[in-house]
């Protein structure tokens, strides 16, 4: 009877609706907030991707991709903090530039985590637990699904993704040096945008 009266007295202080203030993924950091900068003009641009932050009406849902007649978008929770939302929206651009429609969810998940990997490796970010967590989970996924030529499969798969990485890691690079101008521009002038 204790524990329903605790229950009872928790929703009546803190409805849902309320508890989602209390989850503040990650945190701040200028750094994450430089590349979120550049890999949202990389989406927005190249692959025609609006990216927004919304209340996704979730308190666990990070994020997500959609496509459909009015386009490309990518969600982003606003409870995001900057080393969260960059993991989010390097894998949700994964899915972007991984996606086919006939592709079972486990492996769409591990190609848009290896892409979320990669992207944050080259840019010296360290990958979050949580990113990590959801690659392992979704990687035995895969590994068992393929069955006996798992390995083989696995390294098929990491070629396509890699030559995916590849081709838009050399479009990024143009937004990072684009990035950097606007910041000396910024320095110069003594104005934050």
């Amino acid at each position: 009877m204790e524990s329903v009266m605790y229950m009872i007295s928790l929703r009546l202080i803190s409805p849902k609706r309320n508890i989602r203030h209390f989850l503040i993924w990650g945190k701040k950091s200028i750094e994450h907030r430089h590349w979120i900068w550049v890999l949202k003009a990389f989406a927005e641009e190249e692959l025609h991707c609006r990216v927004t932050d919304q209340d996704v009406e979730s308190i666990s849902l990070r994020g997500f991709y959609r496509y459909g007649e009015r386009g490309k978008e990518i969600v982003l929770n606003h409870l995001l903090n900057d080393t969260e939302k960059l993991s989010t929206l390097s894998h949700e651009i994964g899915h972007a530039v991984t996606f086919l429609k006939e592709m079972e969810s486990a492996e769409a998940e591990l190609r848009a985590d290896m892409i979320s990997m990669m992207l944050q490796w080259n840019m010296g970010i360290e990958v979050t637990d949580s990113r990590k967590k959801h690659f392992q989970e979704h990687y035995r996924k895969v590994w068992n699904k393929f069955g006996e030529n798992a390995s083989n499969k696995m390294d098929q798969l990491l070629d396509q993704v890699f030559q995916t990485y590849k081709h838009m890691n050399e479009k990024l690079k143009l937004y990072q040096s684009m990035s950097k101008k606007m910041e000396r521009k910024v320095s110069v002038y003594g104005k934050e945008y």
